[in-house]
C-alpha cells in the first residue's frame, strides 16, 4: 500500500486513503537494438551505444524515466514496434511529467536518416526540439505539452510525416528564426499527412 502526499490550493498536506498497487500491474518498458540485440531500460543509455544505422524499438507502455533524450548526431531509428498501427503508437508513450526541457532533441546536425517514428510524446515542457537538424519523424502523436509541439530553430529542415500536434499549450509548429545583427536564419520543414 502507499500513501500519497498532496497539497491543496491553501498549502495544506492532503493525506487521501492509501491505494493499493500490485507491481505485477507495472509493465516495464524496454529499448531494444535490433542490431546488437542488446536491451536497455533507457532511452538515451541505448542512443549512446548504438552505433550509426541501428534501429532501437521501444516496446508499449508509460516510458516516465526523467531523461532527456538526445540524438547527438547519430544516423539512428527510434520506433515502437510498429510505427503503422495507431493503437501500438498511443500505446508507446514517453512522457515528461515533471521534466524541463523537450522531450527529444535533435542539436548535433542531424539529417533525414535520423529518425522517430511511432511513439507518443505527452506532457513536456517541449515536444521536440530541432536546432540546426533536420530528422525525420513519422507517425507521432505529440499533444499535451506546456510550450511548442515541435520547435524548429535555425535552419531546421525537418521532415513531419503522418503526425499528430495537438493539444499543447504553445503553436504545435514552432518556426523560430536565427537572428543576428546582419542576417536571419528560417527553417523549412516538410510537412505532410
Amino acid at each position: 500500500y502507499w500513501t500519497m502526499r498532496s497539497q491543496d490550493v491553501y498549502g495544506s498536506t492532503i493525506y487521501p486513503e492509501p491505494i493499493c498497487f500490485h507491481t505485477e500491474q507495472v509493465q516495464e518498458q524496454l529499448v531494444e537494438n535490433l542490431d546488437r540485440h542488446q536491451v536497455y531500460h533507457s532511452i538515451q543509455h541505448a542512443l549512446d551505444e548504438a552505433h550509426n544505422e541501428n534501429v532501437l524499438v521501444i516496446t508499449p507502455g508509460p516510458y516516465a524515466r526523467n531523461e532527456c533524450i538526445n540524438f547527438m548526431g547519430k544516423v539512428v531509428t527510434l520506433r515502437s514496434q510498429d510505427p503503422n498501427d495507431a493503437d501500438v503508437v498511443g500505446a508507446t508513450v514517453i512522457n515528461g511529467m515533471g521534466q524541463r526541457g523537450p522531450l527529444v532533441t535533435f542539436d548535433h546536425g542531424e539529417q533525414t536518416q535520423s529518425v522517430l517514428a511511432g511513439v507518443t510524446l505527452a506532457h513536456g515542457d517541449e515536444g521536440i526540439f530541432c536546432g540546426r537538424s533536420s530528422p525525420t519523424i513519422e507517425h507521432c502523436v505529440i499533444r499535451n505539452h506546456t510550450g511548442a509541439g515541435v520547435h524548429l530553430y535555425n535552419e531546421s529542415r525537418t521532415s513531419i510525416e503522418h503526425c499528430r500536434i495537438l493539444d499543447n499549450g504553445g503553436p504545435g509548429l514552432e518556426l523560430e528564426a536565427k537572428k543576428d545583427r546582419r542576417r536571419q536564419v528560417h527553417n523549412y520543414p516538410t510537412v505532410s499527412n
